[in-house]
């Protein structure tokens, strides 16, 4: 049975938030008004503060200005902000953990609250073949602006995981983690080997208490 190792993206793959540089660059390239930025970038900062928990609502005004795009023009522009922006965030250590775990033969997933059209093109980079997102809709070869089902966040991550798991007859014992906030702790809990990434001051206390290892990455 394969070894399964999970990867949280945002401050744990790269650096910052790969949803708030996709919003910058859909903000350069006139996908969002002055207005929506403004809203979306005080959201951001009250997140990081950590003033706001629950993070759908302001997900699901973000992807409001993709309503009516097509399939095809979305993913132009995904591919645009990666190979221009987003590539240049990634940590080369965590580059090189995961090609180490794929060449031990464990089974390395993505797991984010981040979109799919985001994450999809994370994986792809990183020779990962499954990852589990937050989903957008489609209908018609075009997206509705909607979030399909629950956010990857917090203990949605958990039974997401879990799920895949059984899925796919992976047992989480013996498995891995990686993840940089606290929000993950419950997740990081189900793993038997523990790994926190430039975390955050509270999920550094928790990491010394628990004797997890730490990893501190620059791009």
């Amino acid at each position: 049975m394969n070894e399964l190792v999970i990867f949280d993206v945002d401050g744990t793959i790269l650096k910052g938030q790969s949803q708030k540089l996709f919003l910058n660059y859909m903000f350069k390239e006139k996908y969002i008004s002055l207005f929506g930025f403004i809203k979306l970038n005080l959201w951001f900062i009250f997140y990081k503060l950590d003033f706001i928990k629950n993070p759908l609502p302001a997900i699901n005004y973000a992807y409001s200005f993709l309503k009516g795009k097509s399939i095809s023009e979305i993913e132009n522009l995904i591919n645009n902000f990666f190979n221009s922006i987003l590539k240049k965030y990634i940590f080369k250590e965590v580059i090189e953990i995961i090609n180490d775990h794929l060449k031990n033969g464990r089974k390395v997933i993505l797991v984010s609250n981040s979109v799919d059209i985001l994450i999809k093109k994370i994986a792809e980079y990183l020779n990962v073949s499954d990852f589990i997102s937050t989903k957008l809709e489609v209908q018609n070869d075009r997206y509705t602006g909607k979030i399909i089902g629950s956010m990857m966040y917090g203990e949605n991550k958990i039974k997401a995981v879990e799920q895949y798991a059984q899925k796919n007859n992976i047992s989480l014992n013996n498995s891995w983690s990686y993840a940089d906030h606290y929000s993950d702790i419950p997740l990081l809990l189900k793993t038997t080997y523990v790994f926190v990434v430039n975390p955050s001051k509270k999920l550094q206390q928790i990491a010394t208490e628990k004797n997890w290892q730490v990893l501190q990455f620059n791009i």
